[in-house]
């Protein structure tokens, strides 16, 4: 009866044509073995019949028309990280980016932003809900003191005014000279930053290649990108209690919006 590493062995002579990546064969033939090692020994032991038919099966994987076709065993390198991330970013201008912000302390502040209407909305529930429209109007409620503040703001990047830690719009994020790719321990590529002294850690979504989570400081932010339904934009929007009095004028500013170490 051939034994499993007799098998191994075979079956790496009849697949040296093939390139498949890492340890495919190894791990096919290993449990091809195990698969038949209760059978009789017509099932594994007599001539090429075991080998053969997990090589053919390999064949019709690994080539096409006789040819083989190469897989890429590699990870993808930096700069192809890089440039899906770009491509991704660039795709979604017309989304709405949701940020859940957690500064660790138990409170989460939740922003949305359209870049590309310049529309944001930052809250903290039961402290602040603020508003900026297209037209750069910074509008805050807040709900201790029972106040509305409207006053006009030039705001560059919206996406900074959305978000307590003001991290800044994606688009700078993977534009800046400093940004790197790593590896965590499990071969997972992550982005780093610098802005404003702070490094910020920018984790990928696997999917989509866009950011779905950043450390920047004391701040963990999860992110979403929607689309520009009309049920999202709604979340771009607040509604002033009847009761609130409104003022005029930045006497009543919003908290910073610099990193927190």
């Amino acid at each position: 009866m051939m034994t499993e590493d007799e098998l191994r062995a075979r079956l790496h002579g009849e697949s040296a044509g093939l390139r498949p990546r890492g340890d495919l064969v190894e791990i096919l033939a290993r449990g091809h073995a195990r698969r038949y090692r209760r059978g009789t020994v017509g099932l594994i032991g007599s001539s090429l019949v075991a080998t053969a038919a997990v090589v053919a099966m390999l064949v019709g994987v690994f080539s096409t028309a006789g040819s083989t076709l190469p897989v890429d065993p590699a990870a993808p390198g930096d700069q192809q990280i890089i440039a899906a991330a770009r491509q991704a970013e660039e795709a979604a201008g017309n989304m709405i980016i949701n940020s859940v912000a957690d500064q660790g302390d138990g409170k989460k502040v939740e922003g949305w932003a359209l870049r590309s209407e310049k529309l944001a909305r930052l809250v903290n529930p039961d402290v602040y809900d603020t508003t900026v429209d297209a037209a750069g109007i910074r509008e805050e409620i807040n709900y201790p003191a029972k106040t509305v503040t409207t006053y006009p703001e030039q705001v560059t990047d919206i996406v900074a005014a959305s978000t307590p830690s003001g991290v800044g719009d994606p688009h700078s994020w993977l534009h800046e000279p400093s940004l790197a790719v790593h590896r965590a321990k499990d071969g997972t590529p992550y982005l780093t930053v610098d802005r404003f002294g702070v490094r910020a850690t920018i984790w990928l979504d696997e999917r989509t290649n866009l950011p779905r989570e950043m450390d920047y400081g004391s701040f963990k932010i999860q992110f979403k990108w929607l689309p520009a339904t009309d049920e999202n934009r709604a979340r771009l929007t607040h509604t002033v209690p009847p009761t609130f009095v409104r003022k005029n004028g930045p006497d009543n500013p919003i908290p910073p919006t610099g990193p927190t170490n």
